[in-house]
């Protein structure tokens, strides 16, 4: 990928741009600043060796990072597509982020618009990635859970709000039982539904969700939930389903939600 030096910046920026795109491109983005003009005799001559060490490092710290947050997908991928998946990142996607802790959120966003997939890569690469990085998108959210000493026992007449620190996913594929020895999967006819949570001993939880729970959990998502009773009727509608048969099968699910704390009664008692 072809970067380039923008002659309308400082010397010193044009000469910190000819190297960060050797660094991210090694092979394609040679450094060469006696090659620019007025750049030649204000750059320090780098020995190859040391440069070649320098490039390694960076190479070396971004593969580290995102090995240890996309395990699965890294195991899946085998180690030459995955190494050569990292230096795709580094020739085309430029992160907006100086935070370590946001680059996996760089890296999804690389693989929706940058990426280039090979015939035998995965279909479920960026899903599989989410899934695994939501992990610690919840380890690191700055929001605070609500726990409460006594939680209530669902009913229809109350409302309630899934906490800020759950997350119901759907996946067009079963990314919970993706691995290296189960990669080779057919998409199924039906959404790989989870809830993904943080408890109450900040560790991240995962919970496999009915279709039915699923949709009922995304309605109350924000801050002005309707009481249960219209939201199940609501729903009941839409899947043209007796509310009352819907509520049977989602009152006791709903129950141990509100033990978990993963639903909060709205308003807080």
């Amino acid at each position: 990928m072809s970067r380039t030096v923008f002659t309308d910046l400082p010397r010193f920026q044009q000469l910190q741009t000819l190297f960060a795109s050797h660094i991210r491109d090694p092979q394609n983005q040679p450094y060469q600043p006696q090659k620019h003009p007025g750049l030649g005799e204000m750059a320090l001559e780098i020995e190859p060796r040391r440069l070649a060490a320098y490039e390694q490092l960076f190479f070396n710290n971004i593969n580290s990072f995102f090995r240890n947050l996309f395990p699965v997908s890294c195991s899946v991928l085998g180690e030459d597509r995955w190494l050569e998946l990292i230096r795709e990142y580094m020739q085309k996607h430029q992160a907006r982020t100086p935070l370590f802790h946001e680059l996996g959120q760089e890296f999804l966003l690389f693989l929706q618009a940058d990426y280039q997939p090979r015939d035998d890569d995965p279909p479920y690469l960026l899903e599989l990635a989410h899934y695994e990085w939501i992990e610690l998108a919840l380890l690191v959210d700055e929001q605070e859970g609500i726990y409460l000493d006594s939680p209530p026992q669902a009913n229809l007449q109350s409302r309630y709000r899934l906490s800020p620190l759950a997350i119901p996913l759907a996946y067009q594929w079963p990314v919970d039982q993706i691995s290296a020895d189960n990669a080779n999967l057919e998409q199924p006819e039906t959404p790989t539904t989870i809830l993904a949570y943080r408890d109450v001993n900040d560790q991240v939880q995962f919970m496999a969700l009915t279709p039915l729970l699923y949709e009922l959990l995304v309605r109350l998502e924000g801050n002005n939930p309707d009481p249960l009773e219209e939201v199940m009727a609501d729903m009941a509608e839409t899947m043209q389903q007796p509310a009352a048969s819907l509520a049977t099968l989602a009152l006791p699910a709903l129950d141990g939600l509100l033990q978990q704390q993963v639903l909060i009664p709205h308003p807080l008692p």
